[in-house]
């Protein structure tokens, strides 16, 4: 069952300047709405969704006709739920979709995660996932143009001091590609179903959160159509995943 909804105090007032940026930028807007609309096409139907560390205010908005509940590590007054993904409060096999946009790579450690995963979803339920990856290019653009760490030799635990600085942006890459023989050995029941490489440069030209210059909405159509022909060919700054668990 799913916890009592309580009141938290809102201490991440970084939330509030990341909303406002989403929403006053409409290049970056469009980026957001299309993730949350390509999470959406992936749901198991019917159940329980939950977006756990709930800093992407879009999937609610796209979500609106969803069983959708938010859950984030820190108190945000504005999410239902406040718990460690690592320990999630959910009975086994009650939930049918665990979805999120860069939150991944903050976890300390893939492994006790996936595990939560696997006791939580319902058999056929999906962990849907939109992250950063590793390729040449994006490996390039991570490693000195991004601020967090981007390590792809590193195993599957990242460093740092708290939710939001401690990050490996690889650590999708890792486990869901380097390492998938390895995940396929210790958690035989997910299965990968999907994984493909999206926007090599929407988020560049967007400007991100931390910039107020940004291109245009009006180009997004444009540059997209541009996008997927190198998506076609496996280049992306960031990649959907898509894990579904199997019975037994």
């Amino acid at each position: 069952m799913l916890p009592k909804l309580s009141p938290a105090d809102d201490t991440l007032s970084f939330m509030n300047s990341r909303d406002l940026q989403i929403r006053s930028k409409p290049y970056l807007r469009k980026i957001y709405v299309e993730w949350a609309e390509t999470i959406l096409k992936n749901l198991a139907p019917s159940g329980v969704t939950v977006e756990f560390g709930a800093t992407n205010p879009v999937i609610r908005r796209v979500f609106s006709h969803v069983n959708v509940f938010g859950m984030d590590v820190m108190p945000i007054r504005t999410l239902a739920i406040q718990a460690d993904a690592t320990q999630m409060p959910f009975a086994s096999c009650s939930i049918t979709n665990l979805v999120a946009t860069d939150t991944f790579h903050h976890l300390p450690d893939a492994e006790p995660f996936l595990a939560e995963v696997l006791r939580v979803l319902t058999v056929g339920g999906r962990l849907i996932l939109i992250e950063p990856w590793s390729n040449l290019f994006a490996n390039f653009i991570y490693r000195r143009f991004h601020p967090e760490p981007f390590d792809p030799s590193a195993g599957w635990t990242t460093s740092g001091d708290g939710p939001m600085t401690r990050a490996n942006g690889a650590l999708p890459w890792i486990v869901f590609e380097r390492d998938r023989k390895l995940l396929a050995e210790r958690f035989p029941a997910l299965r990968i179903t999907t994984l493909y490489q999206l926007m090599p440069f929407s988020y560049l030209v967007s400007g991100g959160t931390r910039s107020r210059l940004g291109m245009p909405g009006a180009l997004y159509k444009l540059i997209r159509k541009v996008e997927q022909i190198f998506e076609h060919r496996g280049i992306g700054l960031s990649a959907l995943i898509v894990v579904q668990k199997n019975d037994g």
